[in-house]
């Protein structure tokens, strides 16, 4: 691994940030326009009411620090901590082995459309991130180079409304991702990024994919709201 590689939190940042601010740029005619970044917590059960509130286009986000780590997800297991031991096979994902089926094609474009995984590329000038369709990982050490898309670009396609998934493809594609881990396994973590209508940026930190998947398919009638202590807003436009 690379010492001058960021860590994926650097990542996570600048991306939030080059997203934010070209969605001010894109929505100039909206005052209140902004980034909402929303930490998953036990305090905030239900997600369901909440992302069905946003509608627009939903998008999942993974981030790895290098490109070589990528490959990694065609083993990524979801054990329980301090339960499972290291050989453990048991709570390994079937994602990528369901995803290819014939029966799944639905799925698997919606996948290519609206699942990202981002990693530390080499840039002129120093460092960027680059972005590669989830469902088209392959074990291998150097993703095809054709299907590799720009963190610039890729968030012009985000807030152009030229990717992602509706409301109902969302819920149908996260249950679909639930249901590649095994029951009672801990759940992938990433983000979920929204883009409403009215150019707002939603972020959700997920802990647990398995959770939100299940609370999407039982409505709940009350949300309660996150806290102040777990949402950011940001108004990019006020800064440019």
């Amino acid at each position: 691994m690379s010492k001058n590689a960021p860590y994926e939190n650097i990542y996570i940042g600048n991306f939030i940030y080059s997203l934010g601010y070209l969605s001010a740029k894109f929505n100039e005619s909206s005052e209140d326009a902004g980034v909402h970044l929303i930490q998953q917590t036990p305090n905030d059960k239900k997600w369901a009411d909440l992302l069905t509130r946003w509608q627009g286009k939903f998008f999942i986000l993974e981030f790895k620090r290098e490109e070589i780590g990528c490959k990694q997800e065609l083993r990524k297991k979801y054990c329980k901590k301090n339960v499972c031991s290291n050989d453990c096979t048991e709570h390994r994902s079937s994602y990528f082995d369901d995803i290819r089926k014939p029966e799944n094609k639905k799925l698997k474009d919606l996948a290519d459309k609206s699942h990202f995984i981002g990693f530390g590329d080499k840039a002129e000038n120093g460092r960027t991130i680059s972005f590669f369709p989830y469902s088209q990982l392959t074990f291998v050490d150097k993703l095809d180079r054709k299907l590799i898309i720009p963190m610039n670009s890729l968030c012009q396609s985000f807030i152009s409304g030229n990717l992602g998934a509706n409301e109902e493809e969302f819920s149908s594609y996260m249950t679909f991702l639930a249901g590649c881990v095994k029951e009672g396994a801990d759940g992938a973590s990433g983000f979920i990024v929204n883009i409403d209508s009215e150019g707002n940026v939603h972020l959700v930190d997920m802990e647990d994919i398995n959770e939100i998947a299940q609370d999407l398919t039982v409505k709940d009638t009350v949300y309660p709201n996150p806290s102040n202590d777990n949402t950011i807003k940001n108004s990019f436009r006020r800064r440019f």
